[in-house]
């Protein structure tokens, strides 16, 4: 398995991280996740929150498919999971808004690989076949971060 993640921050100098977290865990999950940018700029340990609401879901990742056999979980019991955690986590953080991330999950099972895909982070398999859902909004708003750069 050949398993490859890019992302680049918003920071041209590179004097911040950017808001994307992957996971991967070999034979169980991979994930790509991208926190949704503060317009705020509200900070928590000198992190945006939008990187913060990415660790947070990486890590309740991390702990609900280290145990055996959650990888089959209804999709609706894994987000609801995932979504209960990240909540308990910023519960008293100060944020203005909720913290949030998209999120793509592959989920390795023993025939087949799951795919969850949560906003517009994607998946590519094969190098050619991609599952993502596409918002114009993004369309637009990309437009405009090109005219402001």
């Amino acid at each position: 398995m050949h398993y490859e993640v890019f992302s680049v921050s918003k920071s041209k100098i590179g004097a911040r991280p950017s808001d994307d977290v992957t996971l991967f865990i070999p034979g169980v999950v991979a994930a790509v996740l991208d926190g949704a940018t503060d317009p705020l700029g509200h900070k928590v340990d000198g992190k945006s929150s939008g990187r913060f609401a990415a660790e947070c879901v990486a890590q309740a990742c991390t702990r609900l498919f280290s145990e055996t056999g959650n990888t089959f979980l209804p999709a609706n019991e894994i987000m609801g999971h995932l979504a209960r955690d990240l909540s308990d986590r910023i519960e008293g953080q100060g944020f203005a808004g909720a913290p949030s991330t998209t999120l793509a999950l592959a989920l390795f099972q023993e025939e087949t690989v799951r795919l969850l895909v949560v906003r517009d982070s994607g998946i590519r398999i094969n190098q050619d076949k991609v599952y993502r859902h596409d918002k114009l909004v993004d369309e637009v708003t990309a437009y405009a971060r090109i005219g402001v750069f």
